[in-house]
């Protein structure tokens, strides 16, 4: 898991994913796959970037 990383409630992070710097996984996300820096994951596996890469 990288630095600044926000998880919130009744969140689950399943299997072996990396989670990247600045990243925020929303409450009672589920996240199943590799997550790049600075993105935002709400719901199940629905990647929301900053920076507009995905």
């Amino acid at each position: 898991m990288g630095n600044n990383v926000m998880i919130g409630a009744g969140a689950k992070v399943l299997g072996d994913c990396k989670i990247s710097d600045g990243c925020i996984i929303g409450a009672n996300a589920v996240v199943t796959k590799d997550i790049p820096a600075n993105c935002t994951v709400v719901s199940v596996n629905k990647i929301i970037c900053r920076n507009n890469r995905i």
